[in-house]
């Protein structure tokens, strides 16, 4: 795809949750593990981390990013929400195409990587599908969490922030930070960047197929 047809997309990278306040301590109640000998994990770093790695990582395709939020604050789903939706109204009577990919780290007893979007087909199973692929090739040790009870493997919630924006939309639970192995590989700077790298890739080859 020449770059000049790249310029015509904007991806919206949100990150889950709030990070730190000005002493350091988790804007967001939960949301971080402890593993004993490790670091303390407070995702919402981690999320704005890979955000902007993700970001660096399209800007080398000639694809432009924008981040939400671009603070720290945890910005409320309403308020993410509506900024989305604006911009996508904009991007649309520009005639850009948008695609939101909303950033986390899992928890909750399992390991490996899932991908949400809202109930019932649309564009979103699509590019799911794609991240989906792609992730397979670059971690084929790490565990696709799947269901494919609807013919295609991501897995559909009623998540507000995907039922209520108007462009599509996905979210990627990169892994479980409870989980020791899978919080291994995201607290080590090179498991992080390929997690970016993969997000960078799905989301190119979703814009160079014409996905949207």
């Amino acid at each position: 795809m020449e770059r000049e047809q790249l310029n015509k997309y904007i991806v919206l990278l949100d990150a889950g949750h709030g990070g730190v306040d000005k002493n350091g301590e988790p804007v967001t109640a939960g949301k971080r593990f402890k593993h004993s000998g490790r670091p303390l994990i407070i995702e919402g770093l981690y999320n704005r981390a890979i955000q902007t790695k993700v970001a660096s990582f399209l800007g080398l395709f000639g694809v432009k990013a924008l981040l939400i939020p671009n603070q720290q604050a945890d910005m409320p789903l309403w308020q993410r929400t509506k900024l989305i939706n604006s911009i996508t109204d904009n991007a649309d009577n520009l005639g850009y195409k948008t695609l939101l990919v909303s950033l986390h780290f899992n928890a909750g007893g399992g390991t490996g990587y899932e991908i949400f979007t809202h109930k019932g087909h649309s564009v979103s199973d699509l590019c799911a599908s794609v991240f989906y692929e792609v992730y397979a090739e670059k971690f084929p040790n790490l565990k696709a969490r799947k269901d494919m009870s609807d013919g295609d493997p991501d897995k559909e919630e009623n998540f507000s922030l995907l039922r209520n924006t108007v462009c599509p939309a996905l979210l990627v639970e990169h892994c479980f930070m409870d989980s020791p192995r899978d919080a291994a590989i995201m607290q080590d700077p090179k498991g992080l960047k390929a997690f970016a790298g993969a997000d960078a890739e799905a989301i190119f080859t979703i814009l160079e197929r014409g996905i949207l």
